[in-house]
């Protein structure tokens, strides 16, 4: 039975509900939310679950199935992230990003109102930094003293010295780098940290309208990949040149690379998932889906890959074999699906509002 094969469990959220489900057994429970959910993110110990919505962010207890803290935010949360050592909950709203110290159990905000809406965030993977993409800047902050240490400020390939409005943001594993995609200019740019500098800027060639919807470092740090409008790019950090990549892949809504750093992913309204092998610099297999793709996700151990739908449904694919193995329902359009650090758990989020499909 292929549940008892995977032994993983799958948590989903859609709407008011965030259902939790157990690879082995099925359903477990419902967790009652009571707003459209806009962010959903798993502790690295898969103990708690964030859910973050129209009403703010609750904090829920994935075993019992209940809230363990109701963390009070007047305006909606649109990104909700744990630090990779599960000291810090961080949270933005419409221009206020809050850090919550989940061992002392208090709330910090941050001293600056931020100009515009913040688009994005990314912790560092050892914990020390927060970056907030907004209005034509990456701020960076410190999360231990939740000081402002830098302000980012991004450019136009090829224009006068007026910014672009950051869409996306990465740090890089090694965190010397500071990446950011744009949504109204085809601009992706990256910054040194420690030297603070700009690192490169690149021109993403996006037809039509210019977002980069995502952006990603591989995980060994050799690479960095965004998709958009423009489809699909893939950029060597050491050489700071494009690697080709052949075939098109469309509007890009979703794209991962695999833990090893062998192959890239995307997904978008092309309905497929494309996958690219890496050391040979092309697509090696199509993924053909029912409807447009919403969001990617690889298990850690690189097995099992979760595709978000518009379809109202999550497939998931056994990347070994290249082949179907689950389909799970949902009320509505999926918009997020992530595996937690361990691959026991994997959040679904279902479509937000006002999304452009």
């Amino acid at each position: 039975m292929l549940f008892r094969s995977i032994g993983e469990n799958i948590a989903m959220g859609f709407n008011a509900v965030i259902r939790l489900y157990d690879m082995k057994q099925g359903e477990q429970g419902t967790m009652e939310v009571g707003d459209l959910l806009r962010s959903l993110h798993f502790s690295p110990d898969s103990k708690l679950l964030a859910a973050g919505g129209w009403q703010g962010t609750k904090l829920w207890d994935v075993e019992n199935l209940k809230v363990v803290d109701n963390i009070a935010v007047d305006r909606m949360v649109d990104y909700t992230q744990f630090s990779p050592d599960g000291r810090f909950l961080v949270y933005a709203d419409v221009n206020k990003v809050i850090i919550w110290d989940i061992i002392a159990q208090r709330k910090i905000e941050t001293s600056d109102e931020y100009m515009g809406y913040v688009q994005s965030v990314a912790i560092s993977s050892d914990s020390r930094w927060l970056a907030c993409a907004e209005n034509y800047s990456v701020k960076l902050w410190d999360l231990e003293t939740h000081e402002l240490l830098s302000i980012f400020e991004t450019k136009r390939f090829g224009a006068p010295p007026v910014g672009f409005l950051p869409y996306s943001v990465a740090i890089s594993p090694d965190n010397s780098l500071l990446a950011a995609g744009s949504w109204n200019h085809n601009n992706v740019m990256i910054w040194d940290i420690e030297d603070n500098e700009e690192f490169a800027i690149i021109n993403a060639e996006a037809p039509g309208l210019p977002y980069v919807y995502a952006i990603a470092f591989s995980p060994d740090g050799e690479l960095l990949a965004f998709g958009g409008s423009g489809g699909l790019q893939l950029w060597d950090i050491g050489t700071k040149k494009e690697i080709e990549l052949n075939g098109n892949a469309g509007f890009v809504y979703s794209m991962a690379f695999s833990p090893d750093s062998k192959f890239l992913i995307s997904g978008g309204t092309e309905e497929v998932v494309h996958i690219w092998d890496i050391e040979k610099q092309k697509k090696t297999d199509e993924l053909q889906q029912e409807s447009i793709v919403y969001s990617l996700s690889y298990s850690p151990n690189g097995r099992w890959l979760a595709v978000g739908l518009h379809a109202n449904k999550v497939e998931l694919w056994d990347m070994q074999w290249l082949k179907g193995v689950a389909t799970f329902a949902t009320d509505s359009p999926v918009d997020s699906v992530v595996f937690n650090n361990n691959g026991c758990l994997l959040a679904v989020l279902t479509w937000r509002a006002g999304m452009t499909l």
